[in-house]
């Protein structure tokens, strides 16, 4: 898109797939439940530190329909955990809302954000930077404490991106550059590569909006390159990288760019000599 204050920029709509409302899908359900009389006790009634939970497990199915579906479960024993599809048998994925609460609310964050709800996005993320990443970290033990450590590390790096996009989409860069650097500060050896990419791909955002288009370009070419592939981002990565090629006057950049942008479904009639 152009803007008449801040050049030519991206903008984002969502695509919708399947509607919820009227999806139905059988997802398998395994219930922890607790039984007095095991609590304590190990294979052929021996103490087991490993049952001193006493917990039993029960598998069942249900249909589930539309984005909320109400469960009743008729169970003699006390439920203490319910795991949506335990073994990833489904082509979904399905959280916890009280085993991982930054996770659910980041995702909500996404959902509103799809949705063009930009300031309840906002508020949603910023209370995912602020929600611990599971509700029961003490009771682990150190490695598992060290892997959800990370985990919250990437979480809200992750999240500290998404909110600068948000930021750059009103064209508040300041707030962006904020954000960014939040990130900067979570990005370590064991990011996944992607992540690190998109940091860099709303950095080079950031310079194109500050009329940089030589340390977007930079930036950008960084972001959407992987081995020999120099064009391997998503639509909207690629298509930055063709606007910040088109600002620096850089032909030979723009044009592979644009024909994979429009490969990946970008629309660019807005980007001269497109």
């Amino acid at each position: 898109k152009r803007s008449d204050d801040r050049g030519l920029d991206v903008a984002r709509r969502a695509q919708l797939g399947l509607e919820v409302e009227a999806s139905a899908l059988p997802v398998p359900i395994r219930i922890m439940a607790f039984d007095p009389a095991r609590a304590g006790k190990g294979k052929k009634g021996k103490k087991s530190k490993d049952s001193d939970e006493g917990l039993v497990p029960f598998k069942t199915h249900r249909l589930l329909k539309g984005s909320t579906t109400e469960l009743a479960l008729d169970l003699k024993l006390e439920p203490r955990d319910v795991v949506l599809d335990p073994d990833r048998e489904v082509f979904g994925r399905f959280y916890n809302e009280r085993r991982h609460p930054k996770r659910t609310l980041f995702y909500h964050g996404l959902d509103r954000e799809a949705e063009g709800d930009s300031k309840t996005a906002e508020e949603l993320f910023l209370q995912a930077l602020e929600t611990p990443v599971t509700d029961d970290l003490e009771t682990k033990d150190r490695s598992e404490q060290k892997e959800l450590e990370e985990e919250a590390e990437q979480l809200d790096a992750r999240i500290s991106v998404n909110l600068a996009r948000l930021f750059l989409d009103r064209g508040e860069i300041s707030q962006a550059r904020k954000r960014l650097s939040q990130a900067a500060d979570l990005l370590s050896r064991s990011t996944p590569r992607w992540l690190v990419n998109e940091h860099r791909a709303q950095e080079g955002r950031a310079a194109l909006l500050e009329g940089n288009a030589e340390e977007a370009l930079k930036l950008l070419r960084k972001a959407n390159s992987s081995g020999r592939d120099k064009f391997s981002g998503g639509a909207e990565n690629t298509l930055l990288l063709a606007i910040a090629a088109y600002e620096a006057g850089r032909r030979d950049i723009l044009e592979g760019a644009l024909e994979r942008a429009v490969e990946q479904g970008a629309d660019v009639s807005a980007l001269p000599g497109s």
